[in-house]
């Protein structure tokens, strides 16, 4: 698709959305069906496999697909034909090297003396080794929803992203539906992971099968230039996000880490609404900044935080109040304490109203973007590391929280920098005020029902969550926070007309 022709960045954003949601729910959704077919020891073992592949996975990525977003947009077909294969086998090469790496790592256990390293460690270990291969098809695959956005096909990136999510939810829920062992989960993890490639093969080919062969635009040399400072800031953003769950592994017991990991649950659509629409604005806003028009690519930018913080306030708010209810009934009564870390987290769902890296990188300043995630992890390292050695299991969540307020403020400022724009003029925070005190409003309305109703855990988050999103949604129409034109793409959306 020629780059002048391609969708606007609203119904990219909006069909993106729609899919990620869908994908998401599948994803969301297996923790709470995990739960209630294997015991919390196998949740644990299960969960910490996972957390270290996709631990590895994101280190290897090497900031490539935002790269490959940045580079191939606003190019001629030839010129994208070259940046994409380029970039991709260079994904393929990082993923051999991952694979590799286990390996390494499995040969170095094997010469140390008996008894080094726990039983766990080398069960674990020993899983990895049947995983680390697929991160040689994994790895390229993951640039495809990025690149099918750059070429205007949004709808497809997102069909493809609930196609992905659904393939390893029932690669996870099918062994276990059977009775089958945690490694056999991950054997078939793997043999569908390598599927992806096939997939990849046939969407590369359809995108450029038919483009002439050119030059890339961009050399070895300037693409590792470009991809390096995104890729650090890409692991220090994975460490910072996953440190909570490291420290409570490393310091508490393996079901402790079960429970922490449900509390950490993402709601389908609210943790990722925004990276989504982020990533459909990015060639806008590359467009934008390369036209030297920055105040004009904030107000994009802005528009999008006000849409959406729209959906993210009110639905995290009716969560938050009904986290109670919602805990026992998503991963069952022996999962009760993991309330707290879900209010915890609520408050890094609250800010999750934009994706702020994209704005510094469509400036073309992706060095601000390494230090703006080298403080977060800093920030989240001096919090929570003191917190879950003095407030124990809910100690990690609390400094996550505390983190990431001090995260947002610092991206803010490295964005004024990387646009020449005051720091008051990046950020929409009287827009966004007006929303979450409407969300507020509504929130203290679900609390009211909360300890005037007496009934059932189901009834009573129903109740809740009814109450809170129609307060707030009968609050910000009439202050016209909410406006008609919101809810006509709102039905839209739903219709699928993007």
């Amino acid at each position: 698709m020629d780059a002048q022709k391609k969708p606007e960045p609203a119904r990219q954003a909006g069909a993106l959305v729609l899919g990620t949601t869908l994908a998401t729910l599948s994803s969301a959704l297996t923790p709470l069906l995990i739960v209630r077919l294997i015991g919390k020891a196998d949740v644990a073992k299960l969960l910490s496999i996972t957390l270290v592949y996709e631990t590895l996975a994101m280190l290897l990525s090497l900031g490539l697909s935002a790269t490959l977003l940045y580079q191939v947009s606003n190019r001629d077909a030839p010129a994208r034909r070259a940046v994409a294969l380029r970039i991709v086998l260079t994904s393929a090469s990082l993923g051999f090297f991952g694979a590799f790496l286990v390996y390494a790592v499995a040969g170095i256990s094997l010469l140390l003396p008996a008894g080094v390293g726990s039983p766990t460690f080398h069960a674990q270990l020993r899983l990895m080794l049947i995983l680390a291969p697929s991160l040689i098809a994994d790895l390229p695959f993951r640039l495809l929803p990025n690149l099918l956005v750059a070429e205007g096909r949004a709808r497809h990136s997102a069909g493809l992203q609930v196609v992905r999510t659904i393939s390893l939810t029932l690669a996870t829920l099918v062994p276990l539906a059977l009775q089958a062992s945690v490694g056999t989960v991950i054997v078939v993890y793997a043999v569908v992971r390598w599927s992806f490639a096939l997939v990849l093969f046939w969407e590369l080919h359809q995108l450029y099968g038919r483009v002439e062969r050119g030059p890339s635009p961009i050399s070895w040399r300037e693409l590792f230039a470009f991809a390096l400072p995104l890729g650090i800031t890409e692991q220090l953003g994975q460490v910072n996000s996953q440190l909570d769950r490291w420290l409570i592994l490393l310091v508490l017991p393996n079901t402790r880490f079960a429970d922490y990991q449900a509390g950490a649950w993402q709601v389908p659509i609210v943790g990722t609404i925004a990276y989504s629409v982020g990533a459909a604005y990015t060639p806008e806003l590359v467009r934008l900044f390369q036209e030297r028009k920055p105040y004009a690519a904030l107000d994009l930018w802005g528009l999008s935080i006000r849409k959406v913080s729209l959906v993210v306030v009110p639905v995290t708010m009716a969560l938050v109040v009904g986290a109670d209810e919602l805990m026992p009934l998503m991963f069952t009564k022996a999962y009760a304490s993991a309330a707290s870390i879900f209010r915890w987290y609520s408050v890094l769902t609250f800010l999750r109203v934009a994706s702020f890296g994209n704005v510094i990188l469509a400036a073309g300043r992706p060095g601000y973007v390494v230090r703006a995630a080298g403080l977060g992890l800093f920030y989240n390292a001096l919090f929570g590391i003191p917190l879950v050695l003095t407030v124990g299991f809910v100690g990690p969540a609390m400094g996550a929280a505390c983190a990431f307020v001090l995260h947002v403020t610092t991206y803010v400022y490295f964005i004024a920098r990387s646009a020449e724009v005051p720091m008051a003029r990046v950020f929409p925070l009287k827009a966004y005020l007006r929303v979450f005190g409407l969300g507020a409003l509504a929130g203290a309305a679900g609390l009211g029902v909360k300890l005037a109703l007496h009934a059932p855990s189901a009834v009573l988050l129903a109740a809740e969550i009814t109450t809170v999103l129609g307060v707030f949604a009968l609050l910000g129409s009439l202050t016209h926070t909410i406006e008609k034109s919101d809810w006509a793409f709102v039905r839209d959306w739903l219709k699928l007309k993007h």
